[in-house]
């Protein structure tokens, strides 16, 4: 599955993202709405909004934030790591504008506690969970590569007290699927961890970020199959602006940027719904 879509018109931009290390090229395409600039294309970039962002939604925001980037002349600072450590670090004081949460309990907890601009909370997507099983070649009954997690020696599952879709899937364990007692548990500090120790074969299955499987290469989806929004509770990825923010005008058209037609359609095709 491709998240990638042939532009039709002018208007569609194809953002080629050359990831890190071993993590494979993606293609995604980008419908640019708004065009604004806060200065010329030659003046030096003096803007810098810092964006704290739940693991499983990293590899969606760049190419949104390359967009903005540069359609506003804002330099973009991306700090990326499960929702429970980036929530201790922005309450322990990192310097955070715009918090992009893996769920909205924490980013409602900023606006209780006064960090953050109550008026800024968002729901920007919501994720759905996938159990994986890639190194697998069993058919189901309906032609999947899926081994019953009964049968798995290994499981990865994200730490539930760090990672809400590490909760999601606890919760699945317990609503839906017949886990045995001689099944290990692996636990990810966030949702690309545990991709990753699925990935690898350390792990014979996963539960992971469907999000993970459309935007990286070798995922087939015959192995995989999403798992039903009645065994968990909807994974509501919200967003805040942080009131000690310098950069308050620039994180607010950030978040208006995040509602635009354009940007819902890529967050839509890389995995996630939009309310």
């Amino acid at each position: 599955m491709s998240p990638c879509y042939a532009p039709e018109v002018n208007k569609f931009r194809c953002t080629f993202l050359s990831k890190i290390k071993s993590t494979p090229v993606v293609f995604i395409c980008l419908l640019a709405a708004i065009h604004s600039s806060t200065g010329s294309a030659g003046e030096a970039i003096e803007n810098h909004l810092a964006i704290a962002v739940a693991t499983n939604f990293v590899s969606t925001l760049k190419p949104i934030a390359q967009e903005f980037e540069d359609l506003t002349n804002t330099n973009i600072r991306i700090s990326s790591g499960s929702t429970g450590k980036l929530y201790t670090q922005i309450v322990n004081g990192m310097q955070v504008d715009v918090f992009l949460s893996g769920d909205q309990d924490r980013a409602i907890r900023l606006v209780n506690d006064g960090m953050a601009i109550e008026s800024s909370h968002m729901t920007y997507a919501l994720g759905k969970l996938a159990y994986w099983t890639p190194n697998t070649t069993r058919k189901d009954g309906r032609g999947k590569n899926i081994k019953p997690v009964s049968e798995v020696d290994v499981l990865a599952v994200a730490e539930p007290k760090l990672a809400p879709y590490g909760l999601a899937a606890a919760q699945s364990i317990a609503k839906c699927f017949t886990l045995e007692n001689s099944t290990t548990l692996v636990y990810g500090e966030n949702i690309g961890q545990t991709y990753a120790f699925t990935a690898t074969g350390n792990a014979d299955a996963g539960f992971v970020a469907l999000a993970s499987l459309l935007t990286r290469e070798g995922a087939n989806e015959l192995d995989y199959v999403v798992v039903g929004p009645e065994c968990h509770d909807p994974i509501r990825q919200d967003a805040v602006l942080l009131k000690d923010s310098m950069h308050l005008d620039q994180g607010r058209r950030f978040l208006d940027f995040l509602r635009s037609v354009q940007v819902r359609e890529l967050i839509t095709q890389s995995g996630y719904t939009v309310p």
